[in-house]
């Protein structure tokens, strides 16, 4: 159970804003929920797995009382963009004394060259706090294709720092240029982080990336090229993401290629092909074990009123999946949508769109969509 009271304030002036964002909130925890957080992958939950006996035993439950100050910042000088924002944070540990963590983040967007820059950091540390009023920024680019997006950083929002940093530029012949590096940390036992200097370069190389193992490292690196050709007819995107992630479960070590073509044919036709291919290494407490993923779905669609899309999805270590879709756009801005074969689970592309799916084995599968 919770309850909250909050306090919210704002100033504006030409150039600056200012917050003020107070939460006072209530926490009840009975022992079915205490002995749930045991299982959690982070330091409340490990801290937790340490007094399992005690909780089984003496069915503990816990009621506390938690304060929390947010300062923000947002400030605008001469076409740059900073903003800060920090949180200072109250609260009981389970089963423990009252402790005190707090978070941080900041971000810059300026433009220098014509090159579009931008840049994260954030800094989490309340590590035994259960998080239940917010969601922190993420402070990493989020996957839009299939394959990459297997691959996905879970962050810590309670114990987590970490940088990121995004450069684009836009050229003259409708093409596209995208970098995106981004990095993540968790603090130690002790609370204590390594210096900035000490990770945002070094993680490029991989013995150092294995240095800072106990801190539970997440790297990501991806590069994009993306633009119209043929007077603008064609369009293409190929893109690179190296992933390399170390957990107290496994390490992974991933790198894949994305490749989009889209081609205008007459009559307001078009053809679509999506490739992606990625090698990628996870190592357990056995020897590393290696993937290789082949995806392919190329895509007709006739004059807007209808799209025919076909799927493969191949690995070498599983049976593949196939499938092929037709979708029907009636006038009423609704679709029909029916699907034959096998689809795995997770981020779905086809002719320029993605979303989330759940695993499908070997049927039909009949989608109706209606936009009000």
């Amino acid at each position: 159970e919770n309850k909250l009271m909050a306090i919210n304030n704002e100033l504006y002036f030409d150039n600056m804003n200012l917050h003020y964002l107070g939460m006072i909130y209530e926490q009840s925890y009975d022992y079915s929920d205490i002995f749930s957080l045991t299982r959690l992958e982070s330091t409340l939950g490990h801290y937790l797995k340490e007094r399992e006996d005690f909780i089984l035993s003496e069915m503990p439950s816990e009621k506390m009382k938690n304060l929390e100050h947010n300062f923000g910042l947002d400030f605008y000088f001469l076409q740059i963009d900073f903003y800060f924002e920090k949180s200072i944070i109250y609260y009981d540990k389970i089963l423990g004394e009252r402790t005190k963590g707090y978070k941080d983040y900041f971000s810059s967007y300026f433009n220098i060259f014509d090159f579009n820059i931008f840049y994260e950091y954030k800094n989490y540390n309340a590590p035994y706090l259960f998080s239940v009023f917010s969601t922190p920024p993420i402070g990493f680019r989020e996957a839009s294709s299939v394959l990459i997006s297997r691959n996905l950083h879970s962050p810590d929002f309670n114990n987590e720092y970490g940088h990121q940093l995004e450069i684009s530029k836009s050229f003259f012949n409708s093409s596209n240029f995208l970098f995106s590096y981004a990095l993540a940390l968790r603090h130690d036992e002790n609370h204590e982080r390594v210096r900035i200097s000490e990770t945002f370069f070094d993680f490029l190389d991989e013995d150092k990336f294995l240095s800072f193992s106990e801190h539970y490292p997440f790297r990501q690196i991806y590069l994009e090229y993306n633009g119209w050709g043929r007077k603008d007819k064609m369009y293409y995107k190929v893109g690179y993401d190296n992933y390399y992630e170390i957990t107290n479960l496994k390490t992974i070590f991933a790198e894949t290629i994305p490749i989009q073509l889209s081609y205008n044919l007459k009559n307001a036709n078009s053809l679509s092909i999506y490739i992606e291919m990625q090698k990628k290494i996870e190592k357990h407490i056995d020897p590393n074990i290696e993937y290789d993923y082949f995806y392919f779905s190329p895509s007709f669609n006739y004059g807007g009123k209808w799209l025919i899309t076909a799927f493969a999805d191949i690995e070498n270590q599983e049976d593949p999946w196939y499938g092929i879709d037709y979708t029907y756009n009636f006038k009423n801005a609704s679709q029909l949508s029916i699907f034959y074969g096998s689809q795995r689970g997770g981020l779905v592309c086809a002719n320029g769109s993605c979303v989330m799916q759940p695993d499908f084995e070997d049927g039909f599968k009949l989608t109706y969509l209606v936009s009000m």
